[in-house]
């Protein structure tokens, strides 16, 4: 229950993400900006969640605030909201808003920032809205580890903002019997898969993998002796820069868990969250003798705009697209093949962009 200008709704978790927002609106009223944001939590004028067709539902009222929840679009994980409303200026509004996630959590890559953020952002941000559209200026805090992104906010499926009669002419996502090599037809090699570093050539945006660090991307895998405390089998270093050099951090390193050794697939994570908070990683596609491989975040689940192919999410965990080869110098046919592949299989390659490793040292050692 909201209580205070500050007010947080708390979590049983005792570790756990958590974002505020202090939002100015200065030429709309406070009953204005609360209408529109409960129209958009009750999905008025077909408005959808933008960040991934995530689930509101409000939970309670006050006189100067109320209470809400989200589900996530992959209906695994809630968090909790609270905002508070005060007039201020000349017919202004002064919202306080927060969120906090109610599983263990500790980044939450943006997500309690954008439950608050997407009930009120507007057309300058990329925001669909119900029926008002509001000018406003907007600070936020979080805890150790969220993130506070608005470019993570607006990441939605287009089957989910299509209407229904052109949902029903849309391309079945994940197509019919899609699978990995390794699944469909067997050969996947582990030991070949970890034996070295691996060279990014392309890659989807993702909202942990923003489209600056496009330079020098790499990724490396080692097995451990034995599984972790949490029950990890491979660590894996990741390497990226942007065009200043800088490297892309702060979480330099992510673990792995084997989920099926002859199919080539894996759960990937920070090493010091839960596996039961891990996301698909498979190996789609590969050629030893080549040395290459096509990695996606789990089958493509999303309709992509051209209503022909399919996309994974591009949230945390069912997300992403690469293209791996272990040659670091760029091969444009083999590129080419490999995109040809994907389409085959159904993926929209047009997510895909190319990494530089013009300017990058061939010895350089990795680490995201």
């Amino acid at each position: 229950a909201v209580s205070g200008a500050e007010a947080c709704p708390g979590s049983s978790s005792f570790v756990h993400a958590k974002a505020q927002v202090t939002t100015t609106f200065p030429s709309t009223s406070c009953d204005d900006v609360r209408a529109e944001m409960k129209a958009r939590i009750d999905g008025q004028g077909g408005w959808v969640d933008p960040h991934n067709g995530g689930t509101y539902t409000l939970l309670s009222e006050i006189a100067d605030g109320f209470s809400a929840e989200r589900v996530t679009g992959n209906k695994k994980y809630t968090d909790k909201m609270d905002f508070t409303f005060q007039a201020s200026g000349a017919g202004g509004c002064e919202l306080q808003g927060c969120s906090e996630s109610q599983v263990t959590s500790i980044a939450d890559f943006s997500t309690n920032f954008c439950n608050l953020h997407d009930l009120y952002c507007g057309s300058s941000d990329g925001c669909p809205v119900a029926s008002k559209d509001f000018t406003y200026t907007e600070t936020s805090t979080k805890s150790l580890g969220a993130s506070t992104d608005k470019t993570a906010c607006v990441v939605q499926d287009a089957v989910a903002i299509s209407p229904p009669a052109l949902r029903s002419l849309a391309a079945v996502c994940p197509p019919s019997g899609f699978d990995t090599q390794g699944a469909l037809e067997g050969g996947f090699d582990w030991q070949w898969y970890v034996r070295g570093k691996w060279y990014i050539q392309q890659q989807m945006v993702l909202s942990y993998l923003p489209k600056e660090y496009v330079y020098c991307v790499t990724a490396q895998y080692t097995v451990l002796d034995k599984p972790s405390l949490l029950g990890y089998d491979i660590q894996v270093d990741n390497y990226a820069e942007n065009a200043e050099g800088k490297a892309q951090g702060p979480i330099r390193q992510i673990c792995a868990k084997i989920v099926n050794k002859a199919e080539g697939k894996l759960k990937v994570a920070p090493c010091f969250l839960p596996t039961a908070l891990s996301g698909d990683y498979w190996i789609v596609a590969f050629d030893k003798e080549e040395d290459w491989a096509l990695i996606s975040g789990g089958p493509p689940k999303n309709q992509a705009p051209d209503g022909k192919s399919c996309r994974t999410g591009t949230g945390v965990n069912g997300s992403g697209l690469w293209i791996f080869t272990r040659k670091q110098q760029r091969d444009e046919a083999l590129i080419q093949k490999i995109r040809g592949i994907a389409t085959a299989k159904g993926f929209d390659v047009s997510v895909l962009n190319d990494i530089d490793h013009t300017k990058c040292s061939s010895s350089e050692e990795s680490s995201v």
